[in-house]
C-alpha cells in the first residue's frame, strides 16, 4: 500500500482544460438536425427553410448603420446551409458539380464524427454573390442524405481561432 501511495504521488496532476465556449449561445436546428455554439456577443439569423442559409455574425445585420462593408476583412460572417443530396454524391462529386471557386487548399477532417472537407477557396463562389473576388474558408460534411456547408467570409487568417472554435462545437443531432 505504501508503494501505491508513492506511485500516485509521482503521477502528474492533469488539469481539465477550461471550456472557453461554456458561456456561448446554442442554436439547435431540428429541421437539418444539428446544433452549433456561437459567442454570446454575436448575432444569429436562423432559417428553417430548405436551402436557405443560417448566418452568424459579429455585426447586427438588422441595423443598416451597423452593417460592415462586405469586403472589410475585419468582420466575420459564417453561413450554414444543408442541401439535399438526393443522388448520394460524395463530397468531392458534389463540390465538382456545385461549387465554382478556385481551391487554394483542401484537407480532410472530421466534423461531429462525419468525414468532412475543409477548403480555402478564392474567386467568387456562387453563393457569396459579391461583385469582387474574396477568399472564403468552408467546411463541407455529408450525413443523412444532406451536404452541409459551413462558410466563413470574407476570409482573414486572424479568424482561424474563432472559426475553428465555432466549428468544434458543431454536432449532428440523432
Amino acid at each position: 500500500e505504501a508503494r501505491l501511495v508513492e506511485i500516485e504521488a509521482q503521477l502528474p496532476i492533469v488539469k481539465t482544460p477550461k471550456d472557453e465556449t461554456v458561456d456561448w449561445k446554442i442554436y439547435r436546428n431540428t429541421f437539418d438536425n444539428y446544433l452549433i455554439k456561437y459567442p454570446s456577443t454575436w448575432y444569429f439569423y436562423p432559417t428553417e427553410e430548405e436551402g436557405s442559409g443560417t448566418t452568424i455574425s459579429e455585426a447586427n445585420l438588422l441595423k443598416i448603420e451597423e452593417l460592415p462593408d462586405p469586403y472589410d476583412v475585419n468582420h466575420l460572417w459564417i453561413n450554414i446551409v444543408a442541401y439535399k443530396n438526393e443522388n448520394n454524391q460524395s463530397i468531392q462529386e458534389w463540390l465538382e458539380e456545385y461549387e465554382a471557386g478556385e481551391v487554394k487548399s483542401q484537407e480532410s477532417i472530421f466534423l461531429s464524427g462525419a468525414s468532412a472537407v475543409k477548403r480555402i477557396e478564392s474567386g467568387n463562389p456562387t453563393f457569396v454573390q459579391m461583385p469582387v473576388e474574396v477568399d472564403v474558408i468552408t467546411v463541407y460534411a455529408q450525413r443523412d442524405g444532406k451536404i452541409y456547408r459551413i462558410t466563413a467570409f470574407p476570409w482573414n487568417s486572424k479568424f482561424i481561432p474563432i472559426f475553428n472554435q465555432i466549428i468544434s462545437t458543431f454536432r449532428f443531432l440523432d
